[in-house]
């Protein structure tokens, strides 16, 4: 008797509930997978396309002039500029920075102008926004004042979490006068009745002022247990403020990701999405439990983050396990198909989303051919828009990685792996399954490994055959002969290989009962 597997993408991986009550399609485990359209795919790698980075960076923001696309990337005491080629110092020229790893660095791009801020030093403007400047403090900014948090909104600039002549407020809230486009804010006096800047404190319930982003006409505050709304009303009070969700907050700074006109966002208990008005859960009974407990029991569980993928539809929840300094492990929700997949990271304290395309400039000094024969445009975009991927800060091996770029990690390959246990083949407990083939349905090349076992009592230890090579595009099915009360399967390559698995047959008889 045929059993065939035909969705085997449509889920993705379960863990928080036993293998034997999963749905037939749905995977016990997957590491370096994504689940996508149906199908289950190998993951892709990492180039790093920028080359050595001028320091180790912990934080990156895009932004483009007329012809050129840049990265900016910080350090904990140092900032530089990128175009991809060219790496350029680009700190204040006051000195060293005073950034950490647990804090980081945020900020955003207000009218063309990128704007970031670690929480112990004055907020840094690139101004203008082109190479050969320095960063310096953001203008107009009161002295003596840090904020944890600084983002843009429309044409304001939206502080959170105050220091102010060395007292903390950590629930107060600041904006600024708005700025006109192409220019910074020309003051942030509240108390000036000419000026549309403003104060204001959060006191009611939900702990410390974390994070904030806009959201489509709105900006949302994250605190430690409650979301807040903001939006600018004019007149007097300039700005409205209203608790939106009084017992869902953010799990740490930078936990939050907008898409689609929603926010995702990673709670203290949850990982959920909202529009403003009303959330729901994405992890529930899927992979919460397992997730929380991979972060409550890691060390420096505060440098979690999310990052955006919009190229495959993608949120991706980066997280530290253990005792690892930065993240090394995604969990990556595709919200087209609402699967959950997983892959490995190499310690990444940050990743971005935008064009990752490294281009120069022509001048007249490095083109050499002549009139004649010189094909190519003058002040004209020199990178193409269409290459938007997501860019990956290797704090500890000081590198910047373009996501989903080739087959490998950095040129060295690595282990994808789909597993399934404790399917019911037969419908009970009591029945032995064997299975004589398996029938892989694979696109792609390359090998990989196939291996199938199973267990005869809930609990026990799943064994496994020696595995068998399946060359895609050459095999069609594996001979083999295992018989178990709760078969399993699992699929495994290592090398510089791609494929898809639409599905898979198995070949299976009932044994009897024993």
């Amino acid at each position: 008797m045929i059993i065939p597997f035909t969705a085997t993408g449509s889920i993705g991986v379960i863990k928080d509930k036993p293998s034997h009550g999963l749905p037939k399609d749905a995977w016990s485990d997957a590491v370096n997978v994504r689940f996508n359209d149906g199908y289950a795919e190998k993951s892709l790698g990492y180039s790093a396309p920028f080359g050595t980075p001028g320091t180790a960076p912990y934080y990156a923001i895009p932004f483009q002039s007329s012809s050129l696309f840049y990265w900016i990337y910080a350090g904990l005491t140092s900032v530089y500029l990128t175009e991809g080629l060219t790496h350029s110092d680009i700190t204040r020229a006051s000195g060293a920075y005073n950034a950490t790893a647990d804090d980081n660095w945020t900020g955003g791009i207000l009218g063309g102008i990128p704007i970031i801020n670690n929480g112990f030093d004055a907020p840094q403007m690139l101004f203008p926004a082109a190479a050969g400047n320095l960063l310096s403090d953001l203008a107009n900014w009161p002295s003596n004042t840090i904020a944890g948090v600084i983002k843009p909104f429309k044409n304001y600039l939206v502080a959170l979490n105050m220091i102010e002549d060395g007292q903390a407020y950590p629930y107060v809230i600041r904006w600024c006068h708005p700025a006109d486009p192409g220019t910074v804010p020309i003051s942030w006096d509240y108390t000036d009745p000419t000026i549309d800047a403003g104060r204001r404190g959060l006191s009611e319930g939900g702990g410390y002022l974390i994070d904030g982003g806009a959201l489509r006409d709105s900006f949302i505050i994250y605190r430690e247990s409650s979301t807040w709304i903001m939006n600018i009303i004019g007149g007097n009070f300039i700005m409205s403020t209203r608790q939106i969700f009084p017992s869902s907050g953010i799990f740490a700074k930078r936990c939050f990701a907008e898409f689609e006109g929603k926010h995702c966002v990673l709670t203290s208990d949850d990982l959920i999405v909202h529009d403003g008005v009303s959330y729901s859960s994405v992890l529930d009974s899927v992979y919460r439990d397992t997730l929380f407990t991979e972060l409550n029991a890691a060390t420096n569980n505060k440098r979690t983050y999310l990052s955006k993928n919009y190229s495959k539809n993608e949120i991706w929840v980066c997280y530290p396990t253990g005792s690892d300094e930065f993240p090394t492990k995604a969990l990556v929700w595709n919200y087209r198909h609402n699967t959950v997949g997983f892959r490995t990271l190499p310690g990444s304290a940050h990743i971005a989303f935008d064009v990752v395309d490294p281009q120069t400039t022509a001048t007249w000094d490095s083109d050499s051919d002549t009139w004649d024969s010189d094909s190519s445009k003058w002040d004209v975009k020199q990178y193409n828009p269409a290459k938007r991927a997501m860019l990956m800060c290797d704090t500890a091996n000081t590198k910047l990685y373009k996501m989903d770029d080739t087959n490998q990690n950095d040129g060295v390959s690595f282990t994808a792996t789909l597993e399934r246990t404790e399917l019911q083949l037969a419908g009970d407990f009591d029945t032995i399954t064997h299975i004589s083939r398996i029938y892989p349905k694979f696109t792609g090349s390359g090998t990989v490994t196939v291996y199938v076992g199973g267990q005869n009592v809930l609990g026990e230890a799943v064994t496994y055959d020696s595995g068998q090579t399946f060359t895609i595009g050459t095999d069609y099915k594996l001979d083999v002969r295992q018989s178990w009360r709760l078969p399993a399967v699992k699929i495994e390559s290592t090398g510089d290989v791609s494929w898809k698995l639409h599905g898979f047959d198995l070949d299976v008889d009932a044994a009897g009962k024993r």
